[in-house]
Formats: structure tokens, C-alpha cells, sequence
């Protein structure tokens, strides 16, 4: 009989609940009563109780939210569709269904009711639910269940602490590149091959019914990577194939080396692929006190002394898989395995451990150790004594409330990989990127006052960067409370200046703080002129008025010495400053990309104490600029929309403008000739996007768009839905503007669309019609696996029947290749 991988098991039960769910009777006459067609009502009970009772949770919330549509009081359709919310892909939408439920449909009721508090980080109300279901329990009951709610109860408590006191790193998906509908996990950098390796559960085709993630093999796939570009299209490594399951176990930057494990028909093996110049130069049986007979090692890890670190249920252990050290004694010699002791290995599961390269910081995932819920990443640090230390939870947003796991830093110390299932995946697990936050955020607060008498003074304190002398933040004194804040989201290398109206300005060195969230206070005390004079004014761009910061110094006439200097406000354009005496000065205003300007103030001969001088400023490069209109497709309506500009293959817009259902006219102006993408949304309304580039001599583009509304039988082509050739697989590249679509979906709830593949005319109708509806399906999978339920799009093939252009071209045949979609209601 075939071992199974032990990650196999761990990955298929990551999910369910200790004391697996209930199943109450959803009543069939109820239904009935209130729905108007019997057999389609019936038709998904049946689909959704298969579903249901075999975990597979997304199907089975679609079919029962299709009878929610009509009753939606009943307590047992709410504990199912509560569940099915709770451990697929969407568990944060599971409080709201348990809440409408009755306690009494089930016993397990409070026990699914906290985990769900869990999801929507309500400690509170999860600590109560856990103590209201184990005491709900018959007192045998209660014994077993103890130590798991104990367990849950301690989470909980750790859970609102490390919630109030955020670690600082960003938490980023890896993308459709890599991540799938199915669990991707056990990412590892290779650096010498510039690639991740990882392991997915995916199917090796696209499967033409719902199948339980769980049902499909480990394989490993591997992508190129760099830190500043998204991986592209995760490929199977195919001389690592196996008929058994295949997993990534861990790497050996040092020797080039990937470790992964092959299920085998007695017992399994941790292997290691070595690669020299991106090819796979060796395979073989890793030796050393591993792979034995009557215990399976999973995750390992070598740091580069050679010392070994993996997770085995070997006896003498603490409970579960723990964690074990073989030290390295010579070239092919290791000491026996020593269990890491309870300290660190606790009575419940240690897995995914990784050890940094010199050997002082251990990493591990653990739902034995108090954490967030399920598996939380830990860490422990070796002392000069040789001890670890307890430990220590890595912390809110890297752990959550569901599984955290696979640790692995990369070669950039700010970036290191996990897996997790968390709101806002593509399905089961995937594979994210912790990315360290290196800003040191802190508040700067204080008064201005005059020197010799104490008054507050109605000031303005401003930081400005050494390196350009531009200001980087700007705080007025709040009236009332005769104080400045200054709230700043990163030091730097700073000076300070205060000001008010009749003073001389002060200047001060600034040490930014080392610590985060620092409170900082700074005082001034400023001198009074005896003869001040104020000039303030605006900045502006002559051509479109918008303000500009600029910098403005001024110097004695014929003296090229710079005595003051003040820079405009970016938001408004304003700018104002005090002089000791009316001297006469030369002003000069820069902008970068605009001509300068150079005038004389002859304030000698000025009898009053104050003036105004606003500025227009012309730019010294040209200027392109995209307009048009934006209305309804055959009306004349206007449409409020947004009309936003990305430079190819940037998620995030360069420039963005509205446009009004009173005037739909947009402008925006840019600095180059592109290319760019031109893109308009509207509430309503389907997307529109162009690709847009200026002829070197022309400086005027305009493009003016009709959008389509939005309504029962429209239709739409999304363009670049791109598959490989004679598969339905969808290429990387067709994520992109598949997000456009889960958007609009997103934004449009109630919507329900049918995905239409087309192909040409070239080869067999029924071929085509097969992948036409193969690939409609792989569509609509994606759409599901960013969260838009499955009862909201169908999905048909229609082949070569439904051309839209003539098939005589090539040009034809390529606009018949399409990927359409009508709105149904």
C-alpha cells in the first residue's frame, strides 16, 4: 500500500476543523413553499449537499446561495452556507450567515460561530462562542474538546495584542503567474538560477467539473523571478516528474540545490537536484541520518556549515511533528538527530522550518504555539550559549486567522516568501511575498512663541530634505490649541524652519527618531522686526493655471548671494515671506521642466508692509495632451466616469481625471510621447481601455469613447484573453485585463454574465466547439477564484458558429478568436 506524503495529509485537513462540521437537513417542503420552480430548487439542494459533504466548499456556497435568494430565514441553509464560507475561499463573509442561524441546529454551532469572530478579527466574541460551546458539551465531551479550546482561547488572546501592535511589512499576493484556484506552497529561491521553486496541487489540465483541491497531486513547478519584476507563467519542472507525489522540502543556496520529496510505495525520500548554469546536473537520495524506514522527514533545511534542520513524527517527540538537528561532523559525517526539545516543539504540529544561512535564527510554522488561528510562523534565535530562545510570534499582518506557512527569506533581506490562505487569494493556498516596510513614521508637535514676551504665535513649521532643499511637510499652528503637528511617514535627512508673519525665520538641524510612531516635540522662539515687509503670492502654470512648487530665492541687487529663500505650497501654489527691512532685491523662481523667472522688488520705495506677486510659468518641454468625450454608446448623455493613464505593464495609473454626467469632456497632459493605456470605468457601464501614443510632431490627441451600458443582453469582447496554443490554458498575460472584469462584477453585485468562447473556421467544428467551451471554463474559473460566485456566470463554447468578422483574412480569423461576454440579467 502507498504511503501518503505527510504534507499531503496536513494539507488536506489544513483547513477543517478539528471536530468536522455538521450536517443538519435542509427541509425539502420548505423550500417547495418558497420557490417558484420545484425541480431547480431541489435540483441545487442536491448539488449543494454533494458539494457540502465533500469539502468542497466554494461549489457548494454557490448552489446554496441560489436558494438563499428565496429563503433566506431558514437555519439550517444559513449554518451551511456559514460553513462552506468559512473554510473556502471567502471565510470573512461566514459571521453574517451563523448570526442569522439558531444555536440549536447544531452542537457545533459555537464552536463554527468563533471561528468566524476569528475571520473578522472579533477576539472578544470568539473567546465567548468557544466558552459557550465547550460548555454546551456533555462533561466526557468536554475533556477532549478542553485542550483544543484552551488552545483557541490563548490564540484569541494573542491574537488582540499582536492586532494593536502591527509588524511593518506589506503582505503581496505573487500573482496569477504563480498562485492557482488550487493550494501553491513551499516557495524557495534558488539565487544562483534567479528562480522560485514551489509546490501545487493544481490539476495537469483543465478539468471540466469541480473536483476537491485535495483530490489532485503534489507537483513542483518553477518560475523566473526577480524583485522587481512579477514572475512570469509558473512551468512544471518536467525531470522531476514522479507518478507519485512530488514536493519542494527545501534548498541548499550554498551547493546550488533544490530538496524536494517523492512519495514512494514503501516509504518516502527527500532527493536533492543539483543545477549548475540552469541545468539539472545531478539527482539523488539525500544521505545522512534521513530517509528512514519508519519515519517520513518533510521540511528541511541546512544552513551553510551543513548542520540539517527537518520536521519528522519520529518517536520520543513532544506530540505530533516536531522539529530535529543533526549536526555535521565531517565531509559525509552527521551526528545522530536530536529533537529541539519542548521549548521549542510544542504537543501539537511544527512544520515548514527553515534555518538562516548562518545558522542563528530558526524559522517555523506551529498550531501548537499560542497564535492567530491555525498555523502561525515563529521564530527563535540561538544565544552566545548555544540555547535557543522561547519562541516568538512573527506577528500581525505575516500570521492572520488562517494558516500562515513555508517561510523562506530570499537574497533581498527586505523580501521573504510565504504561503497563506487569506481573503483575496485565487484559492486553497497561495504563495505571497512579505515585503519589510523600512519607513520609520513619528509626529512632530510643538509651539511657536515670541521670544521676549512668551505670545503664541500664529506660525507655519516646515521640514525640509537637505539634499534639495524642497519641503517634504508643512504644519500651521492650530489656532486654538496654540500647537503645530506634523505627522511624517518615513525620516530622513531633514532640516526645520518656522515662520510667522512680522518674525525673523529660524532654522534648525532635525535628528530623525530610530524608533517608529516616535512623539517628538520641538519649540521656537522667533525675534520681531522692527520693519518687516510680507511678499506672498501663487505659483502657477500660465497655460492651465494648476499651482506648482517652486523654489523662490532672492538675492541684493548685483550680489549673486542667495539671503532668502522660501519654496511654494504643491496643493496651492502659495507662497509667503518676511523681510528684516525693505531692501531691494532680485527674485528668482525655478521649477524643474519650466523656464525660469527673474524679477526686481524695489520695496525701498514701497510705504506699506505688505505685497502680492503671483507668477505664471511656462514649461521648457513639451507638452502632450490626450481629450476627448466621454458619453453613452447611441445617446448623447454624458457619463460621470474616471479616466485613468498606465504606462504598459504598470498596475498603478500615472495620471487619473473625472469626468462629470454635466460636461463629459476629460484632459490630461503628459510628458512623453508613450506609449500609454488609456482606460475609462464607469458605474454601469462596461470598461473601455485604448492603447494610446503621440506622433513625435503632433502635441493634440483626441479620443473620445462610448461606453456600453451595462443591461440584459449586451455584449462585449474582452480583448487580449490569450490562451496557449490549442489549449484552454490561460497565458499570464490575460490577467490583467481579467481583472478588469472581476471589477466590474464586483462593482456591479447583481449581474449576471454568460463567458463565450469563439474560435475561426480553421479544423474540426466539434474540436473547436470542445475548446471554445474549454476555455469559456477557464474563465469562468479564474472569475471564481477571485471571489465572484459561480452562480453569477455561465459559461458556453460556440466554436466557428458566431463569427464577427469574415474568416477569409487572417485578419478576420484573429477578431473570431474571441472571448465574449453577454449580460443576462
Amino acid at each position: 500500500m502507498k504511503k501518503i506524503h505527510l504534507l499531503v495529509l496536513l494539507l488536506t485537513f489544513l483547513y477543517i476543523p478539528a471536530f468536522s462540521q455538521e450536517n443538519p437537513k435542509i427541509d425539502k417542503e420548505l423550500l417547495i413553499q418558497k420557490t417558484k420552480n420545484k425541480r431547480v430548487a431541489l435540483g441545487n439542494l442536491k448539488r449543494g449537499d454533494f458539494y457540502f459533504k465533500n469539502k468542497i466548499y466554494d461549489e457548494a456556497l454557490t448552489y446554496y446561495l441560489k436558494l438563499y435568494q428565496h429563503c433566506t430565514d431558514h437555519s439550517p441553509l444559513n449554518y451551511k452556507i456559514g460553513v462552506s464560507s468559512l473554510y473556502g475561499t471567502n471565510p470573512k463573509n461566514s459571521l453574517k450567515y451563523l448570526l442569522l442561524t439558531n444555536p440549536k441546529t447544531t452542537s457545533d454551532y459555537y464552536y463554527q460561530l468563533g471561528k468566524a469572530y476569528q475571520q473578522k478579527y472579533l477576539y472578544k466574541d470568539a473567546q465567548e462562542s468557544f466558552r459557550t460551546y465547550i460548555m454546551s458539551l456533555p462533561f466526557a465531551s468536554q475533556k477532549k474538546a478542553a485542550s483544543e479550546i484552551r488552545q483557541l482561547t490563548k490564540s484569541c488572546e494573542l491574537a488582540d495584542k499582536l492586532m494593536r501592535d502591527s509588524v511593518p511589512v506589506y503582505i503581496i499576493n505573487m500573482g496569477p503567474g504563480i498562485n492557482s484556484y488550487y493550494d501553491d506552497y513551499a516557495a524557495v529561491e534558488l539565487k544562483q538560477e534567479s528562480k522560485i521553486f514551489f509546490t501545487s496541487r493544481r490539476p495537469d489540465r483543465n478539468m471540466q467539473k469541480v473536483e476537491n483541491p485535495s483530490a489532485f497531486k503534489e507537483r513542483i513547478f518553477y518560475s523566473n523571478y526577480s524583485i522587481d519584476v512579477s514572475p512570469n507563467e509558473a512551468r512544471e519542472h518536467l525531470k522531476l516528474k514522479s507518478v507519485n507525489n512530488i514536493s519542494v522540502a527545501g534548498c541548499d543556496n550554498i551547493n546550488n540545490t533544490l530538496l524536494y520529496y517523492v512519495g514512494g510505495n514503501k516509504q518516502g525520500q527527500i532527493r536533492k537536484a543539483v543545477f549548475n548554469n540552469g541545468k539539472l546536473k545531478q539527482r539523488r537520495v539525500l544521505r545522512g541520518k534521513v530517509n528512514t524506514k519508519a519515519y517520513q522527514e518533510t521540511t528541511f533545511t541546512i544552513d551553510d556549515a551543513g548542520n540539517r534542520y527537518f520536521v519528522s513524527q519520529r518517536r520520543n517527540g513532544n506530540g505530533g511533528k516536531d522539529i530535529w538537528y543533526v549536526k555535521r561532523k565531517g565531509k559525509n559525517s552527521y551526528s545522530r538527530p536530536v529533537n529541539l526539545g519542548s521549548e521549542i516543539n510544542s504537543t501539537g504540529n511544527e512544520e515548514c522550518v527553515f534555518i538562516s544561512p548562518d545558522g542563528k535564527t530558526l524559522y517555523f510554522s506551529s498550531n501548537g504555539h499560542p497564535g492567530m488561528g491555525g498555523f502561525d510562523i515563529f521564530k527563535v534565535e540561538k544565544g552566545e550559549n548555544g540555547l535557543w530562545s522561547k519562541p516568538q510570534n512573527m506577528g500581525y499582518p505575516i500570521n492572520s486567522g488562517s494558516d500562515d506557512l513555508f517561510y523562506h527569506p530570499t537574497a533581498d533581506s527586505m523580501i521573504a516568501l510565504f504561503a497563506t490562505k487569506r481573503p483575496g487569494g485565487f484559492g486553497g493556498l497561495d504563495v505571497y511575498k512579505i515585503k519589510k516596510d523600512p519607513r520609520i513614521p513619528f509626529v512632530l508637535s510643538g509651539t511657536i512663541t515670541d521670544k521676549v514676551t512668551g505670545k503664541l504665535l500664529p506660525g507655519t513649521v516646515t521640514l525640509f530634505n537637505n539634499a534639495d532643499n524642497l519641503p517634504v511637510g508643512t504644519a500651521v499652528v492650530d489656532s486654538l490649541a496654540g500647537y503645530y503637528n506634523l505627522a511624517m511617514e518615513d525620516g530622513g535627512d531633514f532640516y526645520i524652519q518656522a515662520d510667522a508673519p512680522g518674525y525673523r525665520s529660524v532654522n534648525e538641524p532635525f535628528t530623525t527618531p530610530k524608533k517608529r510612531h516616535a512623539k517628538l516635540e520641538q519649540h521656537f522662539k522667533l525675534e520681531k522686526l522692527l520693519y518687516p515687509y510680507t511678499l506672498s503670492g501663487k505659483v502657477y502654470n500660465q497655460r492651465t493655471g494648476l499651482p506648482l512648487q517652486a523654489e523662490i530665492v532672492f538675492k541684493p541687487l548685483n550680489i549673486d548671494s542667495v539671503i532668502y529663500r522660501v519654496v511654494s505650497n504643491a496643493q496651492t501654489g502659495h507662497y509667503s515671506i518676511t523681510f528684516e527691512d525693505k531692501t531691494n532685491l532680485k527674485m528668482e523662481i525655478t521649477v524643474p521642466d519650466y523656464f525660469g523667472v527673474s524679477e526686481n522688488l524695489m520695496l525701498r520705495s514701497e510705504k506699506v508692509s505688505s505685497g502680492e506677486k503671483n507668477i505664471g510659468m511656462l514649461r521648457s518641454i513639451s507638452t502632450y495632451t490626450v481629450t476627448g468625450i466621454i458619453k453613452e454608446e447611441n445617446s448623447a448623455n454624458f457619463i460621470a466616469s474616471l479616466v485613468r493613464i498606465f504606462l504598459p505593464g504598470n498596475e498603478n495609473p500615472i495620471h487619473s481625471v473625472n469626468t462629470t454626467k454635466e460636461e463629459g469632456k476629460y484632459e490630461i497632459n503628459l510628458d512623453n510621447t508613450g506609449p500609454f493605456l488609456l482606460e475609462i470605468t464607469a458605474e454601469g457601464y462596461f470598461f473601455n481601455y485604448k492603447a494610446i501614443q503621440f506622433h513625435p510632431d503632433s502635441t493634440l490627441m483626441t479620443r473620445d469613447f462610448d461606453l456600453k451600458k451595462i443591461k440584459t443582453g449586451a455584449r462585449i469582447v474582452i480583448a487580449n484573453i490569450l490562451f496557449n496554443t490549442g489549449t484552454a490554458t490561460l497565458k499570464a498575460e490575460s490577467y490583467s485585463e481579467l481583472s478588469k472584469l472581476v471589477n466590474l462584477l464586483r462593482e456591479n453585485p447583481h449581474v449576471r454574465i454568460e463567458v463565450s468562447g469563439h474560435t475561426d473556421n480553421v479544423g474540426s467544428a466539434t474540436i473547436n466547439k470542445k475548446l471554445s467551451r474549454s476555455r469559456a471554463l477557464s474563465v469562468k474559473n479564474y472569475l471564481v477564484s477571485q471571489g465572484i460566485s459561480g452562480d453569477r456566470v455561465d459559461f458556453e463554447g460556440y466554436g466557428f458558429d458566431k463569427p464577427i468578422a469574415p474568416n477569409e483574412t487572417s485578419e478576420g480569423r484573429a477578431a473570431n478568436r474571441r472571448v465574449e461576454i453577454e449580460v443576462l440579467d
